[in-house]
């Protein structure tokens, strides 16, 4: 897969600052979205802007990241159900 224009790269993305929650960290998961540039879509078989929907673990920092073309509630609860962090 051949993301065009991604705006983080993989640096950006192992080593950006998440503020700390109150409460024990290893229950904390951040999740957002991050515009990721255009993919073609061949169910609309056209370009389309993607998004990378991340969630990170606030204690270790271990992310999970899928790529999706809408964040709405939807896709928000199909990427959430796609997490998995593995040790």
């Amino acid at each position: 897969m051949t993301i065009v224009g991604c705006e983080l790269n993989q640096h950006e993305l192992l080593t950006r600052h998440i503020p700390t929650l109150a409460g024990p960290a290893e229950r904390h998961v951040r999740v957002d979205y991050f515009k990721a540039g255009m993919l073609y879509d061949p169910v609309e078989g056209r370009m389309r802007t993607v998004y990378g929907f991340i969630a990170t673990l606030s204690f270790s920092r271990h992310k999970f990241v899928e790529f999706v073309f809408r964040q709405d509630q939807q896709s928000f609860v199909s990427s959430w159900q796609g997490v998995e962090f593995t040790r």
